[in-house]
């Protein structure tokens, strides 16, 4: 039996996973962006902004892009690891000046946005991936004359 495309999609589901994540957070380093922290009306920025719709969406274009069918469901993945990774890092380190952490229902609802923000960019991935959307193949669908 062989076991080889089944190997080759794990490396990719890897692959995929892994640039998404260094994607995420590099660019949450990168906008010095701390969706884990508030501090008043300022909190909400264009890096914020950015860090919760942009980057997401982007990361989960990749993701399917790399791992091809059920991308989407995969790119969902990569944001949950970073933001779960940057609250441990906020819980267990000195607040800033200024700053409160958010409370976790609040850091819950914005984790929910983050990403179904990439499960979109994810279907959109699978749609540059497929060239078309849904279960027929593109020459079944269009006939050449």
């Amino acid at each position: 039996m062989n076991k080889r495309p089944q190997d080759d999609r794990l490396l990719k589901g890897f692959i995929a996973f892994g640039i998404a994540a260094a994607l995420l957070h590099f660019g949450d380093l990168l906008l010095d962006s701390h969706i884990e922290l508030f501090n008043g009306i300022a909190y909400f920025s264009f890096s914020w902004i950015t860090a919760v719709f942009f980057l997401p969406f982007i990361s989960g274009i990749i993701v399917a892009y790399i791992f091809g069918g059920g991308g989407k469901w995969l790119a969902v993945f990569p944001p949950l690891l970073v933001r779960v990774m940057a609250l441990y890092q906020v819980t267990n380190s000195p607040l800033p000046d200024h700053m409160s952490r958010e409370p976790i229902g609040w850091w819950g609802f914005f984790l929910i946005l983050i990403m179904e923000s990439a499960m979109i960019g994810g279907v959109v991935g699978e749609v540059i991936n497929k060239r078309t959307y849904g279960r027929r193949a593109k020459n079944v669908v269009y006939k050449k004359n």
